[in-house]
């Protein structure tokens, strides 16, 4: 994380990687992102296996606009 934070994204790629994979290979499902740097070093893994990558930001996000939706429809039909 520090070297992205860093700059050095192909380097905490390099350090991140390998862990991912472990992870997986031990028989997790899918790897929590749980920090921001995390995605922008595993960017590329997250494009091609994006159901083992839960980017926890990502999903945060998407779940506040649902909400806030439905929020403002619930307001509106009263």
């Amino acid at each position: 994380i520090y070297e992205v934070k860093a700059g050095n994204v192909e380097k905490g790629k390099a350090m991140m990687l390998p862990i991912f994979k472990d992870m997986l290979t031990q028989g997790a499902e899918a790897v929590i992102f749980g920090c921001t740097e995390i995605p922008v070093a595993l960017a590329e893994q997250n494009m091609t296996s994006p159901k083992q990558c839960l980017d926890s930001l990502e999903i945060l996000a998407k779940y506040c606009v649902e909400w806030s939706y439905e929020a403002e429809h619930t307001a509106l039909a009263s």
